[in-house]
């Protein structure tokens, strides 16, 4: 039982170890360094290709007063999420996959995975309330001027 309660103390030792200093640990130790300098190049390909398309998206939308619609909606709320994950989380794992390790500091480490996975499942959710606008939009066409009134889509984003 005592070297049961040994090991536990050793890893909470090193968790938090790791918290206080997360440039601590050496991250991807199992991979070779070139698939690692791949990784970061696509996600600086990605945030070159994501950055100017997500920002001339909503830049768009904004500015053409006849596309204020259910739809425009929701693709100017993707385009924002996607935006925020280019311009947030791609450069943090670009340097991440780049020198094998966390150089942020703790709070970013802490609100790294939050954004990410958060961000991620706007993204989704808002793939989802197109596909379902859509659905509405040509199969029950009378529903969908009473569904998707502006007080109803601002419910629907948030």
């Amino acid at each position: 039982m005592a070297n049961n309660d040994s090991l536990t103390n050793n890893s909470d030792l090193e968790i938090q170890e790791v918290i206080e200093d997360p440039g601590s640990a050496i991250l991807f130790s199992g991979y070779p360094q070139w698939l690692l300098y791949f990784a970061a190049g696509c996600c600086v390909l990605f945030m070159l290709i994501g950055i100017p398309g997500n920002l001339i998206t909503v830049v768009a939308l904004f500015r053409t007063k006849k596309l204020r619609n259910a739809t425009a909606v929701f693709i100017m709320n993707l385009s924002i999420s996607d935006l925020m994950f280019c311009c947030f989380n791609l450069p943090l794992a670009t340097s991440t996959f780049w020198y094998s390790s966390w150089m942020h500091g703790p709070l970013l480490c802490r609100l790294f995975p939050l954004l990410r996975y958060g961000l991620v499942a706007v993204s989704l959710f808002t793939v989802l309330a197109i596909t379902i606008n859509r659905y509405v939009m040509i199969g029950h066409p009378r529903l969908y001027p009473k569904l998707y009134k502006p007080k109803y889509l601002v419910l629907m984003v948030v």
